[in-house]
């Protein structure tokens, strides 16, 4: 293994072996592997884990830190104060990076020198999630909705720790179930870190696999409504004419959805803007009773 760390990826985790193993399969095939560790954030209450962890020692440079509080960022934060890493990673426990994601996160990072970096998370069968582009961009405040994945957002360590981490009310086991990179970038780039305006790249290049949701409808609105929720509360929190024009921009596409839509997809769209308008009064009621 090389002294010098480039990337750690920090994975929070619970009820999750066969995932898990997976992933640590796929950073095991990366062309790049000795300039990163693999730091497992250990939520589950027994030693399930440790049999798995084992059998990468060798291959990886792995730790395993247990942590008995049920709470994504948390453990996320607690595995960042443990990292040696010059950036960190987030990788869901489920997804799998491809052969070539760290060798072209390292290039990204040689040829636009930016401090934050997001790439593309695709399906199974190769098809983009979210607004993912099939381009590289800069991204401001205008064009990052829908492009953020925590599973594939690469953050400078000293970024991260100037700022404090990843809020605790973001995310999952948190008053707001998801958004919580959305949160964070938004942070960091109002932060001022270093009297420099704080660079964010997407690449769709730098891409890993994540599976979809799977189940029945009401299981997929749920989790449609509780993201939403997030998304919502994170437009309140950062409340300017920005919020305003993308809460303007949810709503017209909400409108169109309805008009052009038919059946389950019609009903999602209703679900998701209610979702965000549930987030962002919710938020802001909360904010005032403080």
């Amino acid at each position: 293994m090389s002294e010098k760390i480039f990337l750690s990826i920090i994975v929070a985790t619970i009820g999750r072996e066969v995932e898990l193993e997976n992933f640590l399969n796929s950073v095991e095939k990366i062309d790049d592997k000795d300039a990163i560790e693999v730091i497992i954030v250990d939520q589950n209450e027994d030693m399930r884990l440790v049999p798995i962890v084992n059998r990468f020692q060798n291959q990886l440079n792995i730790k395993h830190l247990k942590y008995n509080e049920k709470h994504a960022n948390k453990a996320r934060n607690y595995g960042a104060s443990c990292a040696l890493g010059e950036w960190f990673g987030f990788a869901d426990d489920d997804c799998a990076y491809h052969l070539h994601t760290i060798s072209e996160l390292k290039k990204t990072i040689s040829e636009q020198q930016p401090q934050i970096i997001l790439g593309a998370v695709v399906d199974i069968e190769g098809q983009l999630f979210g607004r993912s582009a099939k381009k590289q961009a800069t991204l401001t405040k205008w064009t990052i909705l829908g492009k953020v994945f925590e599973t594939n957002m690469y953050i400078e360590k000293d970024i991260f720790n100037q700022i404090g981490g990843f809020s605790n009310k973001f995310g999952p086991g948190s008053p707001y179930f998801s958004e919580e990179g959305l949160e964070l970038i938004l942070r960091a780039g109002l932060s001022g870190f270093s009297r420099k305006k704080v660079k964010i790249y997407y690449n769709e290049v730098i891409a890993v696999t994540h599976p979809r949701s799977n189940g029945n409808r009401n299981i997929i609105s749920e989790k449609i409504y509780h993201y939403s929720i997030g998304t919502g509360a994170v437009l309140a929190k950062y409340l300017s004419i920005w919020s305003l024009i993308m809460l303007i921009g949810f709503a017209i596409v909400h409108i169109k959805k309805r008009i052009l839509y038919k059946g389950f997809e019609k009903e999602l769209a209703v679900i998701r803007f209610r979702g965000i308008m549930m987030g962002f009064t919710t938020y802001l009621k909360r904010k005032r009773k403080l």
